[in-house]
């Protein structure tokens, strides 16, 4: 249980930093509430597809957490009341994702209960792209049927497939090349196909 709290406080941390981050860029300017358009970049997503690849649904609630301090507290004035519903959603999308993934079996090495290596790019890859198709479409239906006055058009549907897919593909580089440099410098060891694996079993 204690390990679960840990593993939870930690996704939380990193998510609430990635959003927060994000938010400095995204919401520099002044922006209409009602200008539903979407990030062309959305490196919150990233987080999401890391969390549930790595560690499954255990890491839901600090997910959702993250996904709501940041709208509620943070940068209010740019989301409905409703959020909760939406960021919920989106999380549920990944989980979606990975699930239709295993059942494909595209990855016969790779399972949802079983060991999961970092060097596995095509499965997470893979994960980021149809997660983001579904949260593209299902993020819109949440904001159509709770805010009408926001007209959703394709062209909305696709910015959001757009900024949630190079959004987790920036994110996943940044921390490839984070992690590069520390080993590089020899602050962490470089991880070995042999050994070290992720085990979302436990």
């Amino acid at each position: 249980m204690l390990e679960l709290i840990r593993l939870n406080l930690v996704i939380l941390i990193i998510g609430l930093i990635v959003w927060y981050s994000w938010s400095v860029v995204e919401f520099s300017v002044a922006l209409d509430t009602l200008n539903w358009e979407g990030s062309l970049m959305y490196l919150p997503h990233g987080v999401r597809v890391l969390g549930i690849v790595f560690f499954g649904i255990r890491v839901f609630p600090a997910l959702l957490a993250a996904e709501l301090i940041g709208p509620y507290f943070i940068e209010p004035e740019h989301y409905f009341d409703e959020w909760f519903i939406g960021g919920a959603i989106s999380i549920l999308c990944v989980v979606a994702s990975v699930r239709l993934l295993e059942w494909v079996n595209v990855d016969n090495k790779t399972s949802f209960f079983r060991p999961l290596n970092f060097t596995n790019y095509r499965f997470l890859l893979l994960a980021v792209i149809i997660s983001a198709l579904f949260n593209a479409i299902a993020s819109n239906i949440v904001v159509q049927f709770f805010v009408p006055e926001i007209t959703v058009e394709p062209i909305h549907i696709f910015r959001f497939f757009i900024g949630d897919t190079l959004g987790a593909i920036v994110f996943f580089l940044f921390l490839t090349l984070l992690f590069t440099t520390l080993a590089d410098l020899k602050l962490v060891e470089r991880y070995k196909n042999d050994s070290n694996q992720v085990n979302i079993d436990k």
